[in-house]
């Protein structure tokens, strides 16, 4: 449960605030002239691929799992 809302808040609210903050990294509102190196991420990062969501996914159900067996009550 808690790798399902680390992944929801990172690539729903996180991800979307990179291009204010990354210098290199171009806004959904920048046209074709933009000299930025990368492309906005787009919702939960489909511009970077299929494999974006779908890894990040399995990366943070991974993470819940250990984090939960890890801090079981004993």
């Amino acid at each position: 449960m808690l790798g399902l809302l680390h992944f929801a808040v990172a690539l729903g609210v996180i991800l979307p605030l990179l291009p204010g903050v990354h210098p290199r990294m171009a806004s959904s509102r920048a046209g074709p002239a933009s000299r930025s190196g990368l492309e906005p991420p787009g919702l939960l990062g489909l511009n970077y691929g299929i494999q974006t969501p779908a890894v990040a996914l399995g990366a943070h159900l991974l993470y819940g799992t250990v984090l939960g067996l890890l801090l079981q009550a004993r």
